[in-house]
């Protein structure tokens, strides 16, 4: 289970949470340029709990975590970033996206599904790139899972754009 515990003014104040309330714990973004944000997350896996910091310059889309369907990793995507967590150790690695991180979710069989502002792309179970689209500004995206698909909505043109999940090909 992710919960959202406290939003911090400063980096300081999270580190002190987060040193204080966990005896492990990660902070994602730190060393990112114009950080203004910063969470304060409890991570609960079986019998432990592990604090997840967030520092991030963006303000207007929230950050997004999510729990693998192995309890194993925890995905977070902010700013123009995708994260993966892996909770046993703790190490992670960071994607960048080509525009502003929107939103993922986890697609059975096939890995990560992540969009930004300017398209999407699957990550597989490694974490390793598997395809990507580039599209115009992104304004409305939705999965479909029975079909195989994800559906993008461009925003100047209001095009629809499908992209299957496996393969990463476009259609309009």
């Amino acid at each position: 289970m992710i919960t959202l515990l406290h939003a911090h003014c400063h980096i300081d104040s999270l580190k002190e949470q987060l040193e204080q309330n966990y005896a492990r714990s990660l902070i994602l973004g730190a060393k990112h340029e114009a950080t203004q944000n910063f969470y304060e997350f409890s991570v609960t896996v079986g019998d432990e709990t592990i604090g997840l910091g967030l520092a991030t310059a963006r303000t207007a889309v929230e950050p997004s975590l999510c729990l693998n369907s192995t309890k194993d990793r925890v995905f977070v995507g902010y700013d123009m970033y995708v994260a993966e967590v892996m909770l046993e150790s703790l190490k992670h690695s960071d994607r960048m996206l080509d525009g502003v991180f929107l939103g993922f979710e986890e697609v059975r069989l096939h890995g990560l599904l992540v969009v930004h502002e300017l398209g999407a792309m699957m990550l597989d179970h490694r974490f390793d790139w598997k395809w990507s689209v580039c599209t115009d500004v992104v304004s409305h995206w939705a999965i479909e899972q029975g079909l195989g698909r994800l559906t993008l909505e461009e925003l100047e043109s209001h095009r629809t754009i499908h992209v299957e999940i496996d393969t990463g090909v476009m259609s309009a």
